[in-house]
């Protein structure tokens, strides 16, 4: 099985890709926006996409996250509620800090938190 996450940074569902990936042991090619291909590339391969990551598994466009999971019998669900808090967490400190990375940083711990929950 091949599959190509086309990702950026700070992009919650562009990790959860990768993490699903690396735990069921799959080979994968990480592509990354402005590092490995620019807005304009990105948009001649995949039109009309708004939302990352956008994955090709076995040379066909799949779509993003919830598909790849799906694709691979899993529940693509399972971290919902963890990137939740970590954005609430990220809010609550933004709100004291007026940092807006901080959104993004909440964002990130909420994703990591997730997967450290076993599996519907």
């Amino acid at each position: 099985m091949k599959i190509e996450i086309y990702g950026k940074k700070w992009c919650s569902y562009c990790y959860k890709a990768k993490q699903l990936c690396k735990r069921e042991k799959l080979d994968f090619l990480y592509r990354e926006l402005n590092k490995d291909f620019s807005k304009e590339k990105f948009l001649e391969q995949f039109p009309g996409a708004k939302t990352f990551p956008q994955i090709i598994m076995d040379g066909r466009k799949i779509g993003g996250y919830t598909e790849l999971a799906i694709k691979l019998g899993k529940n693509p669900n399972n971290t919902g509620n963890w990137v939740g808090v970590g954005t609430a967490i990220g809010a609550a400190v933004f709100a004291a800090t007026n940092e807006p990375v901080w959104i993004a940083v909440g964002v990130a711990i909420g994703a990591a938190l997730g997967w450290q929950k076993p599996e519907d």
